[in-house]
Order: structure tokens, then C-alpha cells, then sequence
């Protein structure tokens, strides 16, 4: 608030051009999958497992990370994982939910073992591309590819109801503590 009072003291208004959407989930990194799409991917192996999708600095850019790891809590204990993704300042609530992340989170059992986990993932972004995973998932053990086909059913994780629209009029709002309401910029013509 206090650098709004300073800005406002330098600038008569503001819009909003770029804000980052920070969506935490109580599921552990490792239980969690960014799908991928046409966009550059790329991912980093450092404090955790990080994913991105699309340009850095660009509208649509997403980021997946151990928030619980980056906090330097105990991940044993905390399980926490950020979505982050940068939006366009004159997206609607509409576009922004159209550009959220397909983002996979499933809740593994303590008991899971780990290749069923590298399995279970390697065989869902196969299916994301359509190219058949029965005959591999029929080659393991009968215990195992119930474990394996819950990874193929895992759900996308989906922004609440009504929050794409209320973290932009948030977002806004910050505008129009710049300089007056944005109601009295947009009576008077002002951007």
C-alpha cells in the first residue's frame, strides 16, 4: 500500500498490463504432472522438481514447483505444490480459465513404490498423444496395473468456482488505488 501511495504521488493512472496467478494444491511434487502442448516445456531438477511451459515473462507461462521445498519445510511432513502461471492484463475470467494448465494430481498411497509412480506417468503422456498403452500395461503384474491405470484416470487440477473472476477484479483493484478508482478512469475516457 505504501508504494501505491508513492506511485500515486508520480502517476495520475494505471492498467493493469501482467500479474502472475499463484494456485497452491496440498499434493506432494512428485504426485502432480504438467501436461504438455505445442509450448516449449522444460524441466529443472533443483530444490525439487520444477516444470514450465511456454516463455518466461510472456502471457500463459506456466511454472510447476515443490512450494513446500522452496519454504525449506519438511516435505515428509508438508506436502505443497505451487501452479503459477502469468496472465494477461486484459484477459477476461474466461480467458484466463482457458489458458490454466492441465496439471495431473493424484494422492499416491505411503505404500506406493516408486517405478509404479515412473510407470504410471510415462504411460499417462503416452495416452495424452494417443498412442496405445494397453499392450505395456497388460505386460506387468496383475497387481500392478490397477496402480498403474489410476495415473491414466487422474483428474486435472481445476480453479475454484468464481476465482478467475474475483483474483481479476483483485488484480485491477491495485489499479485503481493508482490515482483514483478505476471507475472515475473509465467515466472519463482515461486508460
Amino acid at each position: 500500500h505504501g508504494l501505491l501511495k508513492t506511485l500515486g504521488t508520480c502517476v495520475s493512472k494505471a492498467r493493469l498490463k501482467r500479474f502472475d496467478l499463484a494456485y497452491d494444491i496440498p499434493v506432494s511434487r512428485y504426485d502432480c504432472r504438467l501436461s504438455k502442448d505445442r509450448r516449449m516445456y522444460k524441466s529443472v531438477i533443483s530444490n525439487g522438481i520444477t516444470e514450465y511451459l511456454g516463455v518466461k515473462n510472456t502471457p500463459a507461462y506456466v511454472k510447476v514447483y515443490d512450494k513446500a521445498a522452496e519454504l525449506h519445510l519438511d516435505t515428509d511432513k508438508v506436502q505443497l505444490t505451487r501452479i503459477e502461471m502469468t496472465c494477461d492484463g486484459e484477459w477476461t475470467a474466461e480467458q484466463l480459465e482457458e489458458h490454466w494448465p492441465q496439471v495431473h494430481a493424484w494422492h499416491s498411497e505411503s505404500g506406493t513404490k516408486d517405478y509404479i509412480r515412473v510407470i504410471g506417468i510415462m504411460l499417462a503422456e503416452k495416452a495424452e498423444r494417443n498412442e496405445d498403452v494397453e499392450t505395456l500395461i497388460n505386460m506387468l503384474g496383475r497387481t500392478s496395473r490397477p496402480k498403474v491405470r489410476e495415473y491414466l484416470r487422474t483428474p486435472c487440477v481445476k480453479l475454484p468456482d468464481g476465482a478467475a473472476a474475483l483474483l481479476l477484479a483483485e488484480a485491477k483493484s491495485w489499479c485503481g488505488a493508482v490515482g483514483g478508482s478505476m471507475e472515475q478512469a473509465v467515466t472519463t475516457g482515461a486508460e
